[in-house]
């Protein structure tokens, strides 16, 4: 009998194929590991490779994609932080750009353009129809993976490619196909073409692709692939002429061919595409059939739709966050016309955009999280204190990211002068009591562009909302703590951030605790957002997509005073533990709680007292456990028992420990009512040795463990003994935020305790003071 080593190679060698020809069994064992950690599966990577493998890419592409993707970066999540963020080739890239079978480099890169132009859930749904109908027909090599096996596949591909942009290849071939294209009005004004299906992709043709393509590559002189309508033209040009290499032909019968690539008698077009004279959505059942045909033109294979592949699989189309604004703008305009990109009508329009959303920042309020625990006057209107503002210069740095097409055109004089009329604007908008998004005024020139169009250009009202819908993508990003680093971020274009906020009311904005974080998670995912795992985020604090990463500006051991509270970070990279797992979330653990010490009263009647930290957090640990597609995440703070303590409860343990994570701590903050800051302190020392106490004022340590000891402290305001140890503030935050009796005030470390205090006597109700 041969020996089991041996008889595991020959095993492996039977379902591995390929691969495990080229590798001993035990590296396949390994990189089977490294794949499952990355969410991806060798099995279904070699079953994608068999089809997908067989594809022989441009080699210029080929170099600009692995050049591209080559960079490698890990960065801790937070300096103390097990988890990383890993930008760059993961185990599926890095085994494809290393191996010298070919296959793997031209899936992933194929695999790379499907995954950023189509919606992933459908594209996988597709992509798993495809393979069960291969396999059904009996085609050599086939195989039937299942949805979740192709889904992460993609994910991972995704993820690990993201640093190369498909969208200039994508623009490219989509203003050549609307130029040629284009048709004109009785008055002789030109519009683009969008009623017809260019963009989206329907089943079949994805299922004669998968294999049409690489037999007219074969054979580029005796096979050609014929499409009888354009539907899916944009993504199969893309694909067969940009990564492939065959030459496109695109017919029309009142037009001269599109040819992408060369085009002659004697080397005719390998890929037919012909477009309809009568534009429509809808694509007659003659028009669906894709055909496989020899140098004479006759069909040798056929696909057409049947009824488990009538459906297309919608595009989800994403550009880069620098210059999406303009993007829209453009479209907004040459949609019933074509105007320059030099026409001061977006410079006009990018200035009222902006005045619009520096006059809404100035005044956003905090809704409390929880409802159901809160007093009539915690549920009032948000006060002064309960609102922020966003600073100006956050605004104008997520306009010139979004606008930088246009902006980025002006020299520094241009631009101040820019901002001046920004500024006037504004003024002249606030004295106007603006209501909602219709009353918003236009520029001259949008206004004389619309009454020499008429009606086909659109209405003022209309006019104004755009302007109001791109007032929120610029207030969504100002609050991106590192806006400047995000240019990169890929975003959906067909997702609409208007009704983020007070449906389309100008002023009073009110957000609750996952609204901004929500939205630039949804811009980034896309439709697959709100459906499945995703659609629970409020006990989320880091989405992962696309080799990006959303999170809560309170990740890290942070003080929460210095924390943005209503402030996102979003950074390159994926979450990825030591042990080389990749998952798309980190969410809260459940069951979180834990012991702590009691509150008692330390100083009341008299004049002053010593501010101070009265129990002390002694450790702070982290925990990540590793669930399906998710990190669960705990973190355990140590307060040390007093001798009393434990003598009275006759407990050896030394500490009380409590579990938290981000999402709770975040939403705690989140519900504070006033965070003092050096605003309101003009002292020059903000750490005072012994500060001012007073009547109905008392200092507390400790805090209240059971629901009787919220209210058995008489003095109207309590000041917590945290002084110096934010871990101890938290735990503060944490555990006054639900008590109904009081509310809370966080002094910030360049408000001293004295200007803190005398703040808080001029409130109303009662608080607890959280040094």
């Amino acid at each position: 009998m041969p020996p089991i080593q041996m008889q595991l190679s020959v095993e492996l060698t039977n379902v591995f194929g390929a691969v495990a020809a080229a590798l001993p069994w035990k590296k396949i064992l390994d990189l089977g590991r490294d794949l499952r950690k990355s969410g991806s599966d060798i099995v279904v990577e070699e079953d994608l490779a068999n089809v997908f493998g067989r594809g022989k890419i441009v080699h210029a592409l080929e170099n600009r994609f692995k050049n591209s993707i080559n960079d490698t970066k890990i960065v801790p999540l937070h300096p103390t932080c097990s988890i990383s963020l890993q930008s760059g080739p993961g185990p599926t890239v890095t085994r494809a750009m290393r191996d010298q079978d070919r296959r793997y480099m031209s899936t992933v890169i194929q695999l790379s353009f499907l995954g950023a132009v189509f919606n992933r859930t459908e594209l996988a749904t597709a992509l798993t129809d495809c393979m069960s109908k291969r396999l059904t027909c009996g085609i050599q090599d086939s195989s039937g993976p299942g949805f979740e096996d192709i889904a992460g596949v993609l994910e991972a591909c995704s993820s690990q490619t993201s640093n190369f942009d498909w969208h200039p290849n994508i623009e490219a071939v989509e203003q050549r196909i609307r130029k040629h294209f284009g048709y004109f009005d009785d008055n002789g004004r030109r519009f683009q073409k969008d009623s017809r299906p260019i963009q989206t992709l329907p089943i079949h043709l994805l299922l004669a692709a998968m294999d049409y393509l690489y037999l007219t590559q074969s054979l580029p002189e005796d096979r050609k692939l014929f499409c009888k309508s354009e539907k899916g033209v944009i993504p199969i040009v893309i694909w067969a002429h940009t990564i492939l290499g065959l030459t496109v032909a695109i017919r029309s019968p009142e037009h001269e061919d599109l040819v992408f690539g060369t085009s002659s008698a004697s080397s005719p077009a390998q890929v037919i595409i012909q477009w309809r004279a009568i534009a429509s959505d809808e694509v007659a059942a003659e028009d669906s059939e894709i055909l496989l045909l020899d140098r004479s033109m006759k069909v040798i294979l056929k696909t057409i739709p049947d009824s488990s592949m009538e459906s297309d699989i919608e595009t989800e189309e994403r550009h880069n966050l620098q210059n999406f604004g303009s993007r829209r703008l453009y479209r907004l305009f040459n949609s019933a016309s074509s105007i320059s990109d030099e026409s001061p009508i977006y410079q006009d329009l990018i200035e009222c955009i902006l005045a619009v959303a520096i006059i809404r920042s100035r005044r956003i309020g905090r809704q409390k999280n929880d409802i159901s625990t809160k007093t009539d006057a915690q549920l009032s209107e948000p006060s002064d204190t309960r609102c922020y503002s966003l600073e100006y210069w956050r605004i104008a740095s997520a306009g010139a990211i979004l606008f930088h097409r246009q902006i980025s055109k002006l020299n520094d004089s241009k631009r101040q002068e820019s901002m001046l009329r920004v500024d006037k604007l504004v003024e002249a908008f606030q004295h106007m009591n603006l209501k909602t998004a219709r009353d918003i005024p236009l520029p001259q020139s949008v206004r004389l562009y619309i009454n020499k169009l008429g009606q086909v250009g659109g209405t003022h009202a209309a006019m104004s909302y755009q302007i109001f819908i791109l007032s929120n993508l610029v207030l969504v990003f100002a609050h991106v703590t590192n806006i400047d680093q995000c240019s990169m971020l890929p975003i959906c274009m067909d997702r609409q951030p208007q009704v983020w906020i007070n449906g389309d009311f100008m002023m009073d904005l009110k957000v609750d605790s996952h609204t901004i974080f929500g939205v630039i998670a949804d811009l980034l995912i896309g439709r697959g957002f709100h459906q499945g795992e995703n659609g629970d985020h409020k006990h989320t604090f880091l989405i992962s997509d696309f080799g990006w990463s959303v999170s809560l500006d309170c990740v890290g051991d942070k003080n929460p005073s210095d924390v943005g509270v209503h402030l996102i970070s979003v950074r390159r990279g994926v979450p990825t533990n030591q042990r080389g797992e990749r998952k798309s979330k980190i969410r809260d653990a459940e069951l979180l709680g834990g012991n702590c010490p009691g509150q008692r009263i330390e100083d009341e009647g008299v004049e002053v007292y010593r501010p101070r930290s009265e129990r002390i957090v002694i450790n702070r640990t982290e925990y990540y456990g590793s669930r399906n597609k998710e990190f669960w995440f705990s973190l355990r703070l140590d307060i040390p028992r007093t001798v009393e303590e434990m003598k009275k409860r006759s407990i050896n343990d030394p500490v009380f420990d409590d579990y938290t994570s981000y999402r709770e701590l975040h939403d705690a903050l989140w519900d504070v009512d006033i965070v003092l800051d050096g605003k309101i302190c003009h002292h020059s020392v903000k750490s005072l040795e012994t500060a001012r106490l007073g009547v109905e004022i008392a200092t507390i340590s400790g805090w209240p463990v059971y629901l009787d000891e919220r209210d058995n402290i008489p003095q109207r305001i309590c000041i917590c003994l945290t002084k110096n140890d934010w871990r101890a503030r938290w735990l503060a935050i944490k555990r006054f935020i639900d008590d109904p009796t009081r509310r809370i005030a966080l002094r910030g470390t360049e408000c001293c305790e004295d200007c803190a205090l005398d703040t808080v006597i001029t409130l109303p109700d009662q608080w607890i003071l959280i040094l």
